[in-house]
């Protein structure tokens, strides 16, 4: 889960901190591209998911299904995959 990895990250930058607006530009630089590429994905997803209409749910379902043979498990736990470091 996102949060509790920003919750992580978030903490160690203001222990450090002699600054905190510093620290909070630090946190953010930091997430921003793991964040990014997630809402970037989940948008992509999203968009397809609400197809509508019976050929474009039957084409999503063919493609959902495809791309889970093809891709695999992977595909979806190389989110879960991601070390914040240690917090102190």
């Amino acid at each position: 889960c996102t949060a509790i990895e920003d919750g992580v990250i978030l903490a160690r930058h203001l222990s450090r901190a002699t600054d905190v607006p510093a620290a909070l530009s630090a946190f953010a630089r930091e997430r921003y591209p793991r964040t990014a590429g997630i809402v970037k994905e989940s948008r992509r997803l999203g968009a397809v998911a609400q197809w509508e209409g019976r050929v474009s749910c039957a084409l999503r379902d063919r493609l959902m299904w495809l791309a889970g043979k093809v891709m695999g498990a992977g595909a979806i736990l190389k989110h879960a995959k991601f070390d914040t470091g240690p917090l102190g």
